[in-house]
């Protein structure tokens, strides 16, 4: 593992009381290296190291790397090494289109039976990700991000159907276009589209509006990646990119 980047970041005792487990915290912080660019693919990934960065015993490191490559972000090596994984841009393509697919139908299914409290919910959590992007929180925003359309699955009732498009997310969270610039307003725009959808019970428009906001993104992330070569990577935020500006 690269030294340097953000050494002596530790993860514990305080984020401990948020109910999260050590390896939790070290997974969201590795998660959160990967998006910014300080580990990227290919980046072979050492306990030692990683537990000395964090401030953690070697462990929850041991643990949050299992849990890492079940999700798809790592890759165990034939010598047991674990290393960041390559992704292709053909693998985000179908990744992509599969999602606009899916998820537009979970949109269609939530909006027959969404509850007041669940739109609360999705509402508090669209204002968490709008400040985050405001504020240039890589990590917080696509955080938020996945957590809108996890709670819009969630409110299909279609476990089937979730756990489809939980397979979709795993390990392609990290390639999100939300800080090419103006991404970010576009993003918030769709997500309120889709909110306002669900609110008023009306299962065409939701399910068009998710599957406008999908392809939205996908053109946008392969306007930018496409320019750099054939394998992807996340787009790191710089400067005001993605902000409304």
């Amino acid at each position: 593992m690269r030294r340097g980047g953000r050494a002596g970041e530790a993860v514990l005792p305080g984020d401990a009381a948020l109910g999260q487990s050590a390896a939790q915290l070290v997974a969201a912080a590795i998660r959160r290296r990967i998006l910014e660019g300080s580990l990227p693919a290919g980046e072979c990934l050492r306990q030692e190291e990683l537990a000395t960065a964090l401030g953690v015993s070697r462990q929850p490191v041991r643990e949050a790397l299992q849990r890492l490559v079940i999700e798809g972000l790592l890759v165990k090596q034939p010598d047991r090494s674990v290393v960041v994984r390559r992704f292709t841009l053909d693998e985000v393509r179908e990744n992509y289109t599969l999602r606009a697919l899916l998820e537009s139908a979970a949109a269609r299914f939530a909006a027959a039976v969404i509850t007041d409290r669940q739109l609360t919910g999705l509402r508090a959590v669209q204002d968490g990700m709008n400040r985050a992007i405001a504020e240039g929180d890589a990590g917080l925003a696509v955080e938020l991000n996945a957590r809108i359309h996890r709670l819009i699955h969630e409110a299909s009732q279609m476990p089937t159907l979730i756990s489809l498009i939980e397979q979709l997310w795993i390990g392609l969270t990290i390639f999100t276009p939300l800080f090419v610039p103006g991404r970010g307003r576009h993003s918030r725009e769709e997500h309120e589209a889709v909110i306002a959808a669900l609110a008023a019970r009306d299962p065409d428009r939701a399910e068009g509006a998710m599957r406008r906001h999908i392809e939205s993104a996908a053109r946008d992330y392969f306007r930018y990646a496409e320019t750099t070569s054939s394998t992807a990577a996340p787009l790191r935020p710089t400067g005001t990119a993605g902000r409304d500006a």
